[in-house]
């Protein structure tokens, strides 16, 4: 069985909940879309943007518009590992909403949602109000998690 079968099969009700939470969290927030920052939550490796579900409905329910995408080749994204060479490669379903983002976003990333955030936030700093790392990874500018890791400075955590 391949990965996204699995995926599928195992968090098939849990797929179906995080739809609907986006729906809830995209319907409320048109309501008060000026008030409050757009919240993009970036998942982690191996991880997929409906792991945040429970925290989007509560943010949302507080009247922030939320989005939880995925990355690409993780959750519903049909891209293959080894088509993703870049970190632009990687980041474009999150590069794409703040490009498209009429104010500020807050990013919020979690493990290797971290490096996106680090990436995109050198890229976009007009764009971007606040950037949140929840237990992420956070490289110096400039550099990358590989690069980082080699050097033996990120204490053991990276890519294989």
């Amino acid at each position: 069985m391949n990965r996204r079968n699995w995926l599928q099969s195992s968090v098939g009700i849990a797929a179906g909940a995080a739809l609907g939470a986006a729906s809830v969290a995209n319907a409320k927030s048109k309501e008060v879309q000026g008030a409050k920052p757009l919240v993009v939550m970036v998942h982690g490796a191996f991880h997929w943007g409906g792991c945040f579900e429970k925290v989007a409905n509560l943010l949302a329910l507080r009247g922030f518009a939320v989005v939880t995408p995925d990355n690409r080749s993780h959750g519903y994204d049909d891209t293959a590992y080894s088509a993703v060479k870049t970190m632009a490669d990687y980041c474009a379903p999150v590069e794409k909403i703040l490009a498209d983002a009429k104010a500020p976003v807050v990013l919020l990333g979690h493990s290797l949602g971290g490096v996106t955030l680090g990436y995109l936030g050198e890229r976009y700093p007009e764009k971007i109000r606040r950037l949140i790392y929840l237990a992420a990874i956070m490289c110096p500018q400039g550099e990358s998690i590989a690069s980082y890791n080699a050097a033996g400075r990120a204490g053991g955590v990276g890519l294989p």
